[in-house]
């Protein structure tokens, strides 16, 4: 499903976010990625659907090599791929159903069918209450659910969630990550970048470890993280 061959990244100001990275995740997942800021998470899951680009060896996503994509083939990477960020990245002049419909409308697809995708995948993540509110009138709990509603809304085989707990409470963390998991069961693949330890270690699912940009650890699902 995913495979990492030797891949490492260097920006331009010679910092190595990522080194010699082997990683090999099967299809239908989950898996989370752990390590503190600057470890290499973030870079690690933009290597994923091309917002960066490796410096050296090989990203194998959907059978083909990532790193070797022209320009063309990048958009169909991403439609096959939902992206939840941290920061939600919502626009707030828009409804939360004009949130989740804003990539089917630029891909052309038919409002019948948009109407049909955006309420069930606002169904699936508990906001057909909210369909008409603006994302400033929504919890930081409901605007994350936004966000992975419209990230879910082209049924992506990969979903991949750049800390998504990261500026919400514990409990509400936990329902965020319980979401990730019930998407998880429907088939999707997915991983997870978390710094929350006793998240994971609730979660008993896969955990990668990065520090300093090298994986210095891979523990099977049910095993706990340690320090």
């Amino acid at each position: 499903m995913i495979k990492f061959i030797k891949v490492s990244k260097t920006y331009g100001n010679d910092r190595q976010a990522l080194r010699n990275i082997n990683l090999e995740l099967e299809e239908g997942s989950f898996t989370f990625l752990m390590g503190s800021t600057g470890s290499g998470k973030s870079t690690l899951i933009k290597l994923l659907y091309r917002e960066e680009v490796a410096t050296s060896g090989d990203i194998l996503v959907f059978g083909k090599n990532v790193r070797a994509l022209n320009a063309a083939e990048v958009p169909l990477l991403r439609q096959q791929t939902g992206v939840v960020f941290q920061d939600f990245k919502l626009l707030p002049q828009r409804t939360v159903f004009e949130n989740v419909a804003f990539a089917l409308e630029i891909m052309g697809t038919p409002r019948r069918d948009i109407d049909k995708r955006v309420r069930s995948a606002l169904e699936l993540t508990g906001l057909a209450h909210v369909v008409n509110a603006y994302p400033g009138q929504l919890s930081g709990g409901e605007q994350q659910r936004v966000s992975v509603a419209r990230a879910i809304i082209n049924k992506p085989t990969l979903l991949l969630a750049d800390e998504p707990t990261g500026n919400l409470d514990p409990e509400t963390s936990w329902e965020i990550i319980r979401l990730l998991m019930k998407i998880n069961h429907s088939g999707t693949t997915v991983l997870v970048s978390t710094h929350n330890k006793t998240i994971v270690n609730h979660a008993r699912k896969r955990v990668i470890k990065l520090d300093k940009g090298s994986i210095v650890e891979d523990l099977p699902a049910g095993a706990r993280s340690g320090n």
